[in-house]
């Protein structure tokens, strides 16, 4: 469905250019007004936008029915746009809430962010302890490789071996 969602937004955007591109395009065939192409693409920008200078009329009536249409249709498409864009970061802060909503339900666990040898010793010190059991810590590290995996299976101690270990995202 995103993918659909997706794509649906690219070819609206690319038709939306593709009409914008046009309408600049025969502006200085319909009024003698606009004389060059970037005349028409600057007033077509201004008029989309909804700036508006003022500094680009059309004079004839065909122009500004063309004016018109652009007005509505770049007002529809700023709509549609900011709609994408605040549907996406809508879409990614309930993601990372239902993430957060995970983690509250989580008692009496270490979770440990990073990894280096002080990270080793405060965790075996806690585990030889018996402070916290092998299965209440959580380590995070950014770059969970191979490598970081192989050297904890190559560790002085077994306690590692037991430890949730997660890749953060």
């Amino acid at each position: 469905m995103q993918k659909l969602q997706e794509r649906y937004f690219f070819l609206i955007f690319f038709s939306f250019f593709v009409i914008l591109l046009s309408i600049a395009l025969i502006m200085p065939i319909i009024d003698p007004k606009f004389s060059s192409f970037f005349d028409s693409i600057y007033w077509a920008i201004i008029t989309v936008t909804t700036v508006g200078y003022g500094d680009f009329v059309p004079t004839t009536e065909i122009a500004r029915i063309v004016t018109i249409v652009l007005a509505l249709l770049g007002s529809a498409f700023m709509a549609y746009f900011s709609a994408y864009i605040t549907a996406k970061l809508i879409e990614i802060l309930i993601k990372n809430l239902k993430d957060w909503q995970k983690m509250e339900n989580v008692n009496n666990h270490l979770i440990v962010c990073g990894y280096n040898l002080q990270t080793e010793l405060i965790i075996e010190h806690f585990i030889s302890k018996k402070i916290f059991a092998h299965d209440q810590i959580v380590l995070i590290h950014e770059s969970l490789s191979s490598n970081v995996e192989n050297l904890l299976e190559n560790t002085r101690s077994s306690l590692w071996k037991e430890i949730s270990v997660m890749k953060r995202r």
